[in-house]
């Protein structure tokens, strides 16, 4: 079902609808799609209250869907459970800089793994929803709209990532994809400008995809992170 844009501002409206099984399951996957969409978006902020019967009474559903949302969020790094607080936008460091560092040296050691995988085993339509991402994220860069080109940098890493056909790989990187994210929006809203541009950079990685070079995806992926964690030191 389509689900409204949801608000961190509080709602009015008291109507459930009480859902099981399979439904509910699907709601959950809706109501987590939402959430973590206006959490890469940063229409939610790491600390904001996501508060569970204002959004059950939103989306017009129970709070057995949005429960499970949280709780599936909270494993991906993206939401935090906390007793006697409910959940909160997670809250990856109060030093971001430093945290960022350490994230992108974890990712140097699989990144450019996985886009020499995706080099190997990517789909024609893995390669062109890759090719869109750039294309986009030059645009919101262009038009200075740094949180959509935040989120085209995750959607095309995230990309990457999924077309290795690892799902080890595919499991195991998405919280740590995820806290970049927020990490990310806290250094933007702090007024940093951690990367300079990188667009031609993933352009290069996604050019190697598309060519099967896992050397060439690798290498161009190594030169992204290193240029990022050379801005973030300045």
């Amino acid at each position: 079902m389509p689900l409204p844009h949801a608000t961190p501002e509080p709602w009015d409206g008291i109507g459930v609808v009480e859902t099981t099984g399979t439904e509910a399951a699907t709601l959950e996957e809706h109501v987590a799609a939402l959430l973590r969409q206006q959490i890469l978006g940063r229409q939610l902020r790491p600390g904001d209250r996501v508060i569970t019967d204002r959004l059950a009474r939103e989306l017009g559903v129970s709070r057995i869907p949005v429960r499970q949302a949280l709780q599936r969020l909270d494993g991906a790094g993206l939401i935090e459970l906390r007793p006697h607080r409910g959940a909160i936008v997670a809250i990856p460091d109060e030093h971001p800089v430093p945290a960022m560092l350490e994230l992108i040296e974890v990712r140097l050691r699989l990144e450019p793994w996985a886009a020499g995988l995706a080099a190997q085993h990517r789909s024609g339509r893995q390669l062109a929803a890759l090719r869109r991402s750039v294309a986009a994220g030059r645009r919101a860069a262009r038009d200075g709209d740094p949180a959509a080109a935040a989120g085209q940098h995750h959607a095309i890493v995230e990309a990457v990532v999924a077309a290795s056909g690892n799902s080890a790989l595919v499991e195991s990187f998405r919280p740590l994809l995820n806290r970049t994210a927020l990490l990310f929006a806290m250094l933007t809203d702090n007024g940093a400008e951690p990367v300079t541009d990188g667009w031609s950079h993933h352009a290069h990685v996604v050019d190697a995809i598309g060519s099967s070079d896992s050397d060439a995806a690798a290498a161009a992926t190594r030169r992204h992170l290193r240029h990022i964690a050379k801005a973030l030191r300045h």
